[in-house]
């Protein structure tokens, strides 16, 4: 099938009107916050999470896929009875084959998850990753200094041998 002329990316002076010249880090998370504009974050993770991702990715096999930021919508469906808006939770990690079939969910708690409102979250998606049946680990952000209970953790998954 053939496309005549047909222009699919507007022209660069089109996508650059109306940004600054200012790139994303030459101003402080106050000053983006006071111009009220949208912006890009420094990173993905957080640094805490930046060293669990190292521990997961060192112990275990290259054949597994660890993405952080996953979305319970992205490897959950919704029931006939349940709600979409239930679905839009994110968790810190999911491990997952090299087909990308979810195989285990990872939320790392920090002393915010002793909050009534983090308790009752973190008790909703547990009872959402139980009733699809994909298994879901928290882990405390002190735990990364304790590498054998994760390894301890993944074996009980059948994650590792």
């Amino acid at each position: 099938m053939r496309c005549a002329n047909l222009t699919l990316v507007p022209s660069c002076a089109s996508l650059t009107r109306g940004y600054s010249h200012k790139t994303p880090t030459s101003l402080n998370y106050e000053e983006r916050a006071m111009d009220n504009q949208y912006f890009i974050k420094p990173n993905l993770i957080t640094p805490n999470e930046l060293d669990f991702f190292r521990i997961f990715r060192s112990v275990l096999p290259n054949s597994y896929i660890v993405l952080p930021q996953v979305p319970l919508s992205s490897v959950i469906e919704k029931g006939k009875y349940t709600f979409q808006g239930e679905l839009f939770r994110v968790l810190d990690f999911g491990i997952f084959t090299q087909w990308f079939n979810p195989l285990l969910m990872i939320e790392i708690n920090d002393r915010t998850h002793l909050q009534e409102k983090r308790i009752g979250r973190d008790m909703k998606v547990n009872d959402i990753c139980r009733s699809a049946g994909l298994p879901l680990l928290f882990l405390w952000t002190q735990d990364k200094h304790h590498i054998d209970y994760i390894v301890n953790w993944f074996r009980y998954f059948r994650l590792i041998q």
